[in-house]
């Protein structure tokens, strides 16, 4: 006998009923998902197109830590003063750690007072105090350290760049905030300074059109980057009509045969580099892998539900794994070991290049003191020694040791110790004379402050590469 199928009762009104009421539960729970889901995304990010009620010129912080209370208080942690390996904030001087950086700036500000900067939170305060600022300072050493000065250049024009250093202090109040790059009623980036803005203008960009992955790179880079101060009217000016690398500045520079000061042992027309971290991390693979500064010196952090990025603008060696970890899956002490592999091997060659062109500057001087030199070989190689020394510069002024871009920061600083190279054997040939172990080949790290070689009992011992 065949197996009786079971019978079921036929559909009735409490069925339908109780179906309906499914529907409705399960579009209700999926609702509610949707919903969460939504305020998890949304609820921590920087707000976009958002009224806040805060006045355009704002520049006070705290007023704007009443409306962004978690972002603020990161943004208090740059009061902070601490050390890494290769940099920090801690005020300490360069030419007490590296010696030769005496020879090399002599002439010119950098060589009487040259501190590692302590940061954002301190910018009005140390610019006022160093060395370097004197009676003829202009007020573009104002650009980058304080909000006044792009609502000032917006007001006065390329006028304002030329006026006292002191006459602009009376307006200052407050060191780089919130205003410089967030705009006061969306809380967009942007951004503010007139350098950068005309610099892609001049590529036919408008920079503030970006895409918001690429103002998280830009706003950073409006002033951490290479410029220099037009000779007439103070202007503040990026060099990047022929490119971002080192060659196409220093190309630039030559092209417009503009010079920051004449070393007074080489008489060589030199250049001063500032801190072109933007260029530097053109190029490199984070930056063409889509990262963005933010990423990694101001990460997302998570606080319950609040998603937002931290105003502590610092290094990411502090905060692995907030800064590295999100993407790499390294350990953190792998990461840690990584970066210091970069930056040791880094610092040693750009001394090994900041002390070959120590010795440039002597081989240069000591041709020029020879009778009868041959002045067109003694030109060329001080036109060597300008190159050089700006590609160590490149390296040296810049914020990273090497980790931004650890390739282009190798790669340049072979082109830096090429050049010193050169330069000795030129000058050598413009003297007449053999190369001078005395002069081009004294030991490593055997310089002095004055640029002459130490005794014997001097030596100092050079760690092992590790």
């Amino acid at each position: 006998m065949l197996p009786v199928p079971p019978q079921y009762p036929p559909r009735g009104k409490k069925s339908e009923r109780m179906n309906a009421l499914n529907k409705k539960l399960i579009l209700l729970t999926l609702l509610t998902v949707l919903l969460f889901a939504a305020g998890c995304t949304t609820q921590g990010q920087a707000p976009q197109k958002k009224l806040t009620g805060l006045n355009p010129g704002e520049e006070d912080p705290a007023v704007w830590g009443k409306y962004y209370p978690r972002q603020y208080e990161s943004y208090l942690k740059n009061k902070e003063e601490s050390k890494t390996e290769f940099g920090g904030s801690v005020r300490e001087s360069h030419l007490d750690k590296k010696p030769y950086l005496r020879v090399l700036f002599k002439g010119y500000g950098f060589g009487e007072d040259y501190n590692e900067e302590r940061g954002h939170f301190y910018a009005v305060t140390d610019v006022k105090e160093i060395k370097r600022i004197t009676p003829k300072s202009a007020a573009s050493c104002w650009n980058c350290k304080t909000p006044t000065a792009p609502k000032q250049i917006a007001k006065e024009g390329v006028s304002w760049y030329k006026k006292p250093f002191a006459a602009v202090t009376k307006d200052v109040k407050h060191p780089i905030t919130c205003w410089d790059c967030h705009d006061p009623k969306t809380m967009n980036l942007r951004v503010t300074r007139q350098n950068m803005i005309n610099a892609f203008k001049r590529q036919g960009k408008d920079v503030n059109a970006s895409t918001r992955k690429e103002m998280r790179t830009y706003v950073c880079a409006q002033c951490h980057n290479e410029y220099y101060f037009d000779k007439d009217t103070k202007e503040v000016i990026n060099p990047w009509d022929n490119g971002l690398n080192p060659r196409n500045i220093v190309d630039y520079y030559d092209n417009k045969k503009f010079s920051d000061w004449k070393h007074p042992q080489s008489g060589t027309e030199m250049l001063k580099m500032q801190h072109p971290e933007y260029e530097m991390f053109s190029g490199s693979v984070h930056q063409t892998s889509g990262v963005a500064c933010a990423d990694c010196h101001m990460p997302y952090v998570l606080e319950g539900y609040n998603k937002y990025s931290s105003h502590w603008m610092t290094s990411p060696v502090k905060n692995l794994d907030v800064s590295c970890k999100p993407c790499h899956r390294q350990t953190t002490q792998w990461l840690k070991t990584r970066i210091h592999d970069i930056q040791v091997r880094t610092n040693e060659t750009l001394d090994i290049a900041g002390e070959e062109n120590v010795r440039a500057i002597r081989a240069i001087q000591t041709a020029a003191d020879t009778q009868g030199v041959d002045t067109a070989k003694l030109a060329e190689a001080r036109k060597y020694h300008r190159t050089g020394q700006a590609y160590w510069d490149w390296v040296s002024a810049e914020n990273s040791m090497g980790f931004h871009n650890s390739t282009k920061a190798l790669h340049t600083l072979s082109l830096a110790i090429n050049n010193a190279r050169q330069a000795q054997v030129l000058a050598a040939e413009a003297a007449g004379k053999p190369l001078n172990p005395s002069i081009v080949d004294i030991p490593k790290k055997q310089i002095d402050q004055t640029g002459e070689p130490k005794q014997p009992e001097d030596k100092v011992k050079v760690p092992k590469q590790p």
